[in-house]
């Protein structure tokens, strides 16, 4: 069963992914957001991928991290062993995937 998504205002809303994590999104994004708001996913086939290479342990480098959808799923895959840093030059995004994190 989908969870609904919230607007809590500040231009944010609050959902759940697919894979279970809670995070926020810009609610003004037309690219990324309208995905995770109607269907907790997005790009399946880079999760996919993210999930058959990124093993405990590891160390991550994400450029590009948006509001972190990925970063939160590298982040659980390398565990407690290994790390992810994440670079988002965009200050918006950058501040919202801190929140997510």
């Amino acid at each position: 069963m989908k969870r609904p998504a919230t607007y809590v205002g500040n231009n944010r809303v609050l959902l759940w992914t697919k894979n279970n994590y809670k995070m926020f999104v810009d609610s003004r994004d037309v690219s990324i957001a309208p995905h995770l708001i109607l269907e907790g996913v997005y790009e399946e086939h880079t999760d996919a991928v993210l999930r058959r290479l990124v093993t405990p342990g590891m160390h991550v480098v994400e450029i590009g991290a948006n509001v972190g959808l990925f970063t939160l799923l590298m982040c659980h895959r390398v565990g407690s062993g290994g790390s992810v840093y994440a670079f988002e030059c965009d200050p918006v995004l950058a501040q919202i995937a801190r929140d997510n994190l």
